[in-house]
């Protein structure tokens, strides 16, 4: 079955019959979708309603709802209270993942973020991609070296001419829109999969509340960082184009050992191994995208 990723951009009443989410907008009539053919909703304009009743099947069914602001960015995700049987059991082994665990896991996920970042820049031509992945031995336990931001100086510079990150450009609000939807999803699954999504592995805000989102975002940063490279327009205006363009990032796919998976599948898939690993303690439990930079294709 195919599931659908719905971005919902017009005024609209979204309700729900039979199981379906029911889209109607005006002069267009209504338009019927099984709620279990979907994957996500975003919902992009104030003038959008949507039924309790919806949100409650929509909780039911799995399907991810994400709230845009008046800046088009994502701000909130819906999931529902009771979404596994063992939450409070898998909390408490979540507490009780040792700091040398979290410090490897760390490690690996870095590792992992520039090896992808190498093979984006070897993808675009830049030969600095043999100086990123001659860094990838260099990251030591908990990345005490900070190589991430060494590597991430380098990567930026060349990924995006006469850029800066956070600053108010085009590129890095595009960059944050790619990010957010990411964000949102993960958040999701790790409530799915029982996780506290506010204690994370190197991340320890005290006014964050999605932590270890922020985490495990590092594994998929790539996609959305190749997807703004490969956009041909110019202008300086966020636009409805715009986003249209990067909600297609949930079509990307994403290379593991044992073959490819659409970007949210991917998300659970590394989310579920992330849950292997706090029960168990054993960090090789976790699961990363597989990147060569010898063969690399980009699949965003």
């Amino acid at each position: 079955m195919t599931f659908q990723n719905l971005l919902i951009t017009k005024p609209s009443k979204l309700s729900c019959a039979n199981n379906c989410l029911v889209v109607t907008q005006r002069d267009e009539g209504a338009v019927s979708i099984p709620l279990n053919n979907i994957n996500l909703i975003l919902i992009d304009n104030p003038q959008i309603t949507v039924s309790s009743f919806l949100m409650q099947q929509c909780v039911e069914n799995g399907v991810i709802i994400i709230c845009c602001n008046d800046k088009h960015m994502p701000e909130g995700v819906m999931y529902g209270y009771n979404t596994h049987f063992q939450a409070s059991r898998i909390l408490d082994m979540q507490i009780a993942l040792s700091i040398p665990a979290k410090k490897q896991l760390w490690k690996s996920i870095i590792q992992n973020k520039i090896l992808s970042q190498a093979c984006n820049l070897c993808y675009i031509g830049s030969e600095k991609y043999s100086n990123i992945a001659g860094y990838i031995n260099e990251v030591k336990s908990g990345d005490v070296g900070n190589i991430e931001a060494i590597c991430a100086r380098v990567y930026f510079s060349e990924m995006f001419k006469n850029f800066r990150r956070f600053d108010d450009d085009k590129i890095n609000i595009m960059l944050n829109y790619g990010y957010s939807l990411i964000r949102s999803t993960i958040a999701k699954y790790l409530v799915v999969s029982g996780l506290n999504p506010a204690m994370g592995i190197m991340h320890r805000n005290q006014f964050n509340n999605f932590n270890l989102a922020d985490d495990i975002i590092e594994l998929f940063r790539y996609i959305v960082d190749m997807k703004v490279y490969n956009y041909s327009k110019q202008d300086d205006i966020f636009t409805k184009d715009d986003r249209v363009y990067l909600f297609e990032i949930f079509e990307a796919k994403v290379q593991f050992d044992d073959g490819s998976l659409n970007l949210i599948n991917a998300i659970e898939k590394v989310i579920q191994s992330f849950q292997r690993v706090v029960k168990s303690g054993n960090v090789k439990e976790l699961m990363t995208p597989i990147h060569k930079i010898d063969k690399y294709r980009i699949l965003a």
